[in-house]
């Protein structure tokens, strides 16, 4: 009872309570369409704050991720998108790092520990800044991996010393980002002419998730989940605007197993 009732008196749930009242009582008095409007707003609003809502909308953009993709080799490179992060030196390590940023470099050093040959690669799809790329590999050598074993480059793409005569291709890496990132991860790297095997992590959603009507009780949590689906639908239809070239997530599934199997 105590958790409902915390979860009811939130910010977020009275105000669209007494919006809602507030509504249908001009509403009821003074019926226009402009109001009308206001309320499918207040409808919107409210079920993409809701549980059911925030999932429906993560669903659609992580669910081809929620089955891990098979490493059939030992890959040469674990690349690890960057998150943005804070640099501050009076933090430690994982205070530096966004929540989605924690996990993606926990899912880095997750996969080093299994492949012991393979170099970390802490990189962006857009150039990523030293200190984004500091703070990630802060973190990783804070949690035992090796300073040898990390590469830090400003891109994907970014090809230079040793690494010239052995570049990256679709067989010998494995990349992780967040789960909803990698639909404009997959097209980006794609239209640079390269697929590698997804590693997701950072999940808003998972498979068969249930929800009791708790769910149903708006909160700021589930607002933001949707929130972030949302600009990970923007940020996938402007790289398909600004990068046509990329192959659909089908075909990149095709070329990953094809690459494994060379």
């Amino acid at each position: 009872m105590i958790s409902i009732v915390s979860k009811v008196i939130l910010p977020l749930p009275i105000f669209l309570l007494f919006f809602l009242f507030y509504l249908l009582g001009r509403l009821k008095n003074d019926f226009t369409f402009g109001g009308f409007f206001i309320l499918v707003f207040w409808g919107i609003f409210y079920w993409f704050s809701t549980a059911p809502g925030a999932n429906s909308l993560g669903h659609i953009i992580e669910k081809r991720y929620y089955q891990i993709k098979v490493i059939k080799e030992d890959p040469k490179y674990i690349a690890v998108l960057n998150c943005g992060n804070r640099h501050s030196p009076d933090l430690t390590s994982t205070s530096n790092l966004y929540p989605c940023g924690l996990s993606r470099v926990s899912e880095g050093i997750k996969l080093a520990q299994k492949y012991t040959g393979a170099t970390v690669i802490f990189t962006g799809l857009e150039p990523a800044s030293d200190e984004d790329l500091d703070a990630m590999a802060n973190f990783a050598t804070d949690l035992g991996l090796s300073k040898s074993r990390i590469s830090k480059r400003s891109t994907l793409m970014e090809i230079s010393g040793d690494d010239a005569s052995d570049p990256i291709t679709n067989s010998n890496t494995v990349f992780v980002t967040s789960a909803n990132d990698m639909p404009r991860a997959r097209h980006l790297l794609n239209a640079q002419g390269l697929s590698p095997t997804p590693v997701s992590t950072d999940f808003l959603t998972y498979p068969n998730q249930k929800v009791d009507w708790t769910g149903f009780i708006p909160s700021s949590a589930q607002l933001a989940k949707s929130g972030a689906a949302i600009q990970s639908m923007i940020l996938l239809g402007v790289a398909k605007l600004t990068s046509p070239t990329g192959e659909p997530e089908e075909v990149m599934d095709e070329m990953v197993e094809e690459a494994q199997e060379e």
